[in-house]
């Protein structure tokens, strides 16, 4: 299954996702996915040297559905740290894209 990275950003908190380019994004869409193992143990060095340089903290991989141009997380638990509050759909990521 198709994996992506999501981590929690020191500075402010928020789940980021890391990209193509080694870069620590808001929005799971703009992530890197990973296509197999190999490839995910790959992302998730990049993630973890991040983590020591203070820049995020408790990487993880995530499995992820990808439609086209969509990409989404399985679990609900990602989907909420992906998107924002379930409550106010005009709040968080989801108002934004």
């Amino acid at each position: 299954m198709p994996q992506a990275v999501i981590a929690s950003r020191l500075r402010d908190g928020r789940a980021v996702f890391l990209d193509r380019n080694g870069r620590w994004v808001e929005f799971i869409q703009d992530s890197r996915i990973a296509q197999s193992e190999p490839e995910g143990e790959e992302i998730m060095e990049s993630a973890r040297r991040s983590e020591e340089r203070q820049e995020i903290v408790d990487p993880y991989l995530i499995d992820v559905v990808v439609d086209g141009e969509a990409v989404r997380p399985v679990l609900n638990r990602e989907i909420i740290r992906a998107a924002g509050p379930t409550i106010r759909t005009d709040l968080g990521r989801q108002a934004k894209r």
